[in-house]
């Protein structure tokens, strides 16, 4: 190792060759940060990045689907549209996962969870624009690549 604490490669600058000596050192340097790491991981002050799988070039936690659609839905109210104080008719909606109100233009802002986009554009005219208090709608979808 060097004064910074990176590990270094010895190699003669010359001939190119590695020297028999600084092979087996950096072995011994390997199989010492091994076995610290593996110290650090029982006793909890490093992390193992084993949970994570390749997705293209992007990585995501085992588990989560990458072929899931969300999708942002912004809601404006009819102006008698019924004051409301419970949201729990919101549960009838399976897709819906997230409920906010907002402010400026629009009124309400739904996570919607979809296969696909047909799928949101059914979600969003059989269900939520038969609403009555619904005067307009706008959407945004994304498909996940990545997540933390």
């Amino acid at each position: 190792m060097t004064k910074s604490g990176k590990l270094f490669l010895p190699l003669n600058c010359l001939t190119g060759q590695y020297n028999c000596l600084s092979l087996t050192l950096m072995a011994e340097q390997f199989l010492l940060l091994f076995f610290l790491h593996k110290i650090l991981l029982k006793i909890g002050w490093a992390s193992d990045q084993s949970d994570r799988v390749n997705v293209g070039n992007r990585h995501s936690k085992k588990g989560v689907s990458m072929n899931k659609w969300r999708a942002q839905v912004m809601v404006k109210w009819a102006k008698d549209a019924p004051k409301m104080d419970n949201w729990d008719w919101l549960k009838e909606w399976k897709e819906v996962s997230w409920a906010g109100s907002t402010m400026g233009d629009w009124d309400l802002t739904l996570w919607v969870d979809v296969k696909g986009p047909e799928e949101l554009e059914s979600f969003v005219h059989k269900k939520l624009r038969a609403k009555p208090w619904v005067v307009d709608t706008h959407s945004t979808w994304v498909k996940e690549v990545w997540a933390a």
